[in-house]
């Protein structure tokens, strides 16, 4: 049997008089591959901040990795100190990482990313395409049992769509990935399932 990671089960949710969820149940597994889809509105960015916070909600069963960083979000927000350089943004989120990487698989994503020369700026001065490249990497550093992603591919240019694309298919299948996109062609190059949020519950196709 598949080696479950994250289980829904009957999940009920208002945004005060509106249900945005009922009933709703899923499961995610070790090493899948997850394109979220569905129309505005739905739910989508909700969920994966409901995921996020696991722990508050009875209603999500997340089994650990005890050798693994549990889990990574990234959402509309980046998440990052903008008045504070990008070194060390980078330094302090590994840091407190119960697995940090090494400083040399951080200098080669922001290589990727074409940021090396940017790491002692403040994040403050950066354009909206390189806060969101900040914000991916901030993310993947985790190498976590389970990545949440919202949009990850807004405001990135070409080569960092295809440099993002290349990173969660080649070097995260010891990872599963939640992914929210409007555009599901760079997804559907690494996804094996994909769910859809509609009538307040989840179609798989």
């Amino acid at each position: 049997m598949e080696d479950l990671v994250l289980r829904c089960k009957n999940l009920n949710y208002n945004i005060g008089y509106k249900k945005i969820f009922q009933n709703l149940n899923f499961e995610i597994f070790k090493n899948d591959k997850i394109l979220l889809q569905g129309e505005n509105g739905v739910g989508k960015s909700t969920l994966l901040q409901l995921i996020l916070n696991y722990n508050k909600n009875s209603s999500f069963e997340f089994k650990t990795n005890k050798n693994q960083n549990h889990l990574s979000y990234l959402g509309h927000k980046n998440g990052y100190y903008a008045n504070l350089s990008l070194s060390t943004n980078l330094e302090y989120f590994n840091s407190i990482l119960n697995f940090p990487i090494s400083k040399e698989i951080i200098l080669n994503y922001l290589k990727l990313f074409n940021l090396e020369k940017r790491i002692s700026d403040k994040i403050s001065i950066f354009s909206e395409g390189m806060k969101k490249k900040v914000g991916i990497i901030r993310a993947l550093i985790s190498k976590p049992s389970l990545l949440l992603l919202d949009e990850p591919f807004n405001s990135l240019d070409e080569n960092s769509c295809n440099v993002l694309t290349k990173l969660l298919k080649e070097e995260f299948q010891n990872s599963s990935i939640l992914i929210v996109s409007h555009d599901p062609k760079p997804v559907l190059e690494f996804a094996n399932k994909k769910m859809i949020l509609k009538d307040k519950s989840i179609q798989y196709v």
